[in-house]
């Protein structure tokens, strides 16, 4: 696969991500106490078929199984401390405070 399509995978897969948790808002439900990022319960960082399911979006198989395979290149594009810098600084330029954007695990 040519990188362009991983990236636009990547890209939509944040997208979509973002969507999910903007409906976990709108529930009433927060992903910011005291300043800092909480997770959505129950749900891992990037897996997009648990955010749907903790966010209440009834997927058909057919979109889990499109949900499973963008997480993937979420995943994929977070996995390696090279490519965690660049968010890294970015978020430390934006808040003004040494932090990490992506936890290590």
């Amino acid at each position: 696969m040519p990188s362009a399509f991983g990236v636009r995978a990547m890209l939509i897969g944040y997208a979509i991500e973002c969507a999910l948790k903007g409906l976990w808002v709108k529930k009433g439900s927060t992903i910011v106490r005291s300043g800092r990022y909480v997770r959505v319960p129950g749900a891992r960082d990037h897996d997009l078929v648990q955010l749907a399911r903790q966010v209440g979006f009834s997927a058909s198989d057919l979109e889990a199984d499109v949900l499973g395979r963008m997480s993937k290149f979420a995943t994929f594009a977070v996995d390696t401390p090279s490519r965690r810098r660049p968010i890294n600084k970015v978020i430390t330029l934006i808040s003004g405070k040494k932090r990490r954007a992506i936890p290590r695990y």
